[in-house]
């Protein structure tokens, strides 16, 4: 998550003006990065760490969709993908302060305003372990304040 580059794919007929424009707006890319980057690709690293981080990133989904199923008040859907999951109440929750992202801030999409996302993979496991229960306080106390 901490590099913040990307690549394109372009006809050969345009590759010298695409080279021209990207060293002529993209002055703090650290060119000894990028070519470590490359060799990391080249190399089938980056195939196995995209592996291993969606195995993480599903245990990690799976877990918290499991807590989840605990409060019929929420509800998710299935086919989300990323490190965070869409969590939509039933009713507007009521905790201050909020412990997570509410949807507003994230989507302009009218059925993803209310909802809010938790991020699950910014931290390192034992306070992924440790903020399960923590979680489902919250959410205990949500239902309460709910109903």
């Amino acid at each position: 998550a901490g590099l913040r580059l990307g690549f394109m794919v372009v006809p050969a007929t345009l590759y010298d003006r695409f080279v021209y424009a990207k060293h002529s707006s993209d002055i703090t890319s650290f060119g000894l990065l990028q070519k470590c980057l490359r060799e990391f690709i080249r190399q089938g690293h980056y195939t196995q760490h995209i592996a291993d981080v969606r195995q993480h990133a599903t245990a990690r989904r799976q877990r918290l969709c499991r807590l989840l199923l605990d409060y019929p008040f929420l509800s998710t859907a299935a086919d989300q993908w990323g490190y965070s999951l869409w969590i939509k109440p039933a009713a507007p929750m009521d905790l201050n302060p909020v412990p997570w992202s509410r949807g507003e801030a994230f989507s302009f999409s009218p059925p993803l305003r209310h909802c809010f996302k938790m991020s699950f993979m910014h931290m390192p496991d034992e306070a992924f372990e440790q903020s399960l229960p923590y979680l489902r306080i919250l959410l205990s106390r949500s239902a309460r304040n709910n109903h």
